[in-house]
């Protein structure tokens, strides 16, 4: 003992020796334990980001196929019951083009839209019904996780008279007068007069909320949206008179206003039979209350989207893979407050089917 106090005094370095390591000095050991964390650390992100990085790069190899005469019999009996429109995303032409279910008719009538090299995705219906907003990639292939290279795109509700309405926008919706466009523009959140062609930064969410906010749903000053930052995430509810954000608790996305109702739509994550589930709330956040969940394997919903007159769900729910714009997600639709084994499945195919919208 005394030995090592002398020594210690003398500005000698003690060792720590172990019979399995032989002496190792304590800069070796917090050294080691730095490396061992700093491994930790990367393997964890490799595993959560690394797939995410790979699906933001690479574009899928194959784009599916039909599942027998199976889509036709659902189509015929979805119009039993919903006398109106469908349009989503699908990429069952080889990319992501345009689709629209007509059921108004004496028949079912499934018509492709657009014929682009590029991704259509995201189509947004007007308020009445007669135009479609939607975003196209302005690279040949561009992953959804990738919000910058897009822009805003219009047509009316036949496909006809595609045009692009803005540069750089991603996950357009209409304002509910249908006056004007709300999309986000990098971290900024931009309403687009569609009269005079204006524009309006609505706010900076990067500098107000910490993040790009994304999928944006305005109300009279409020705005719903989910904010995805480098180090942060949130959704909930912007309030642009107050300035005041009031984020939702879980770790959610893809909220929306219910229409005609003070109450929002959303995603909840880490929840439910398949890892998602359909979720509803008040607008200040206060509870969580689920709208749908599926029994079964396709149990992973996304793309929630209401009718106009809030009888009516549509939404997307996977299987296996889970990654938007690339795994087997399959359209359904369901009259509110029914029992959820009563939903109707529309797609039968095995491409990627996402972000349906309705309208009478």
């Amino acid at each position: 003992m005394r030995d090592a106090l002398e020594a210690r005094s003398r500005g000698i370095e003690i060792t720590r020796c172990t019979l399995q390591f032989g002496c190792v000095s304590s800069p070796q050991i917090a050294l080691g334990f730095g490396i061992a964390v700093a491994l930790g650390v990367a393997a964890v992100g490799a595993v959560h980001f690394g797939p995410r990085l790979y699906y933001r790069m690479v574009p899928p190899k194959t784009h599916g196929h039909a599942i027998g005469a199976e889509e036709a019999a659902a189509f015929a009996q979805v119009a039993q019951s919903y006398r109106g429109r469908v349009v989503w995303s699908s990429n069952r032409s080889g990319n992501h083009e345009i689709y629209l279910l007509d059921l108004r008719g004496k028949a079912p009538r499934l018509e492709q839209l657009t014929d682009d090299p590029h991704v259509d995705s995201f189509p947004r219906f007007s308020p009445d019904g007669t135009a479609i907003a939607f975003n196209r990639s302005r690279d040949v292939w561009v992953s959804d996780r990738n919000p910058e290279p897009w822009d805003v795109w219009m047509m009316d509700a036949q496909g006809h008279g595609a045009h692009r309405v803005a540069e750089r926008g991603f996950h357009a919706s209409f304002t509910p007068d249908g006056r004007a466009l709300v999309f986000a523009r990098s971290a900024e959140l931009v309403r687009h007069d569609l009269q005079d062609g204006r524009e309006e930064v609505l706010v900076d969410a990067g500098a107000r909320l910490g993040g790009a906010a994304q999928e944006p749903d305005l109300r009279d000053s409020r705005i719903a949206a989910t904010i995805r930052g480098p180090v942060y995430g949130a959704f909930g509810v912007y309030d642009l008179a107050s300035g005041k954000f009031v984020p939702f608790p879980g770790d959610s996305c893809q909220i929306a206003w219910w229409p005609g109702q003070e109450r929002l739509i959303w995603i909840e994550g880490h929840k439910g039979n398949g890892g998602t589930r359909v979720a509803w709330g008040p607008p200040d956040g206060s509870r969580v209350e689920t709208l749908i969940d599926l029994p079964g394997r396709y149990s992973h919903e996304y793309f929630p989207r209401l009718s106009r007159d809030g009888r009516w769900l549509a939404w997307a729910a996977s299987a296996d893979d889970h990654e938007p714009g690339r795994a087997d997600y399959e359209i359904f639709l369901w009259k509110v407050g029914e029992p959820w084994e009563q939903a109707l499945r529309v797609t039968y195919h095995t491409g990627n089917d996402q972000w349906p919208d309705l309208a009478p």
